[in-house]
């Protein structure tokens, strides 16, 4: 609180004042700080320096910014690990090493299907596909040591289907196993007669019923396109009687 005194002379007149200034330090505290321009260190600005480490420089270039957009990925002014340095960017470059040394370049495929191959150690080359029904084939001949081919012939081909039958004299029933069976087997649906051609008897149809012993019927020969069936003496003996449905296996 501030009080104002007056000193008086003897013979009673003023002769002056002064302030008696009776307020406790916090009132005095606050009412000097609360007058503007006086660069008083308040409580305020002192908490935020006692969360401040020891040591910490947040001053001038050194105080905490903003990131930049631009310093993105596709930013006008990227940041790149090559720039940085420390444990973390020295990893960093290892591993970007490690990655182009073991990486292909994916420029060499240049077509649906291609592969990759090697003439040699660490010798990556494109191998472009080959054409339909082609299968990869070892060969050493080759600088990349394979290549496309045609499948190789070998091991057991086998076709089938079914007809009707019509009564027809050698009747030709197309088996499309591209190369004469070495066996074709038909039955009868009603499975009372079961036939069979070998390609080693040229024309011989056998048959076997389940009420007679079996034999055979003479037809044309097999080929590489059809075997035959039908011969006018007896067409439920050579598998092409009328209405009747045979089933056939082709054996190659």
């Amino acid at each position: 609180m501030v009080e104002s005194k007056y000193v008086s002379g003897r013979d009673g007149a003023s002769r002056g004042s002064y302030t008696l200034v009776t307020d406790a330090g916090a009132e005095i505290k606050t009412a000097y700080e609360a007058n503007a321009d006086t660069n008083a260190f308040t409580d305020g600005e002192k908490s935020k320096l006692t969360s401040i480490a020891t040591g910490a420089d947040v001053t001038g270039s050194n105080a905490p910014q903003a990131h930049k957009t631009s310093h993105g990925g596709g930013g006008e002014d990227e940041m790149s690990v090559d720039v940085l340095s420390g444990l973390l960017a020295d990893d960093q470059h290892v591993l970007d090493a490690e990655v182009v040394a073991v990486a292909i370049d994916k420029t060499i495929q240049t077509t649906k299907g291609d592969l990759v191959v090697a003439t040699g150690a660490s010798t990556p080359v494109r191998l472009g596909i080959g054409a339909n029904d082609e299968v990869l084939t070892a060969d050493s001949a080759q600088a990349s040591g394979v290549k496309w081919a045609a499948a190789a012939g070998g091991g057991i081909s086998a076709t089938s289907g079914s007809y009707t039958g019509n009564e027809g004299v050698n009747r030709a029933i197309s088996h499309g196993l591209g190369a004469t069976p070495k066996l074709v087997i038909i039955l009868e649906s009603s499975a009372k007669y079961l036939y069979w051609l070998f390609g080693s008897k040229t024309n011989r149809l056998f048959y076997l019923n389940h009420n007679v012993d079996n034999s055979y019927n003479a037809v044309t020969a097999m080929d590489d396109t059809n075997f035959y069936v039908g011969d006018a003496s007896d067409y439920n003996e050579s598998a092409n009687a009328a209405g009747k449905t045979y089933y056939w296996a082709a054996i190659g």
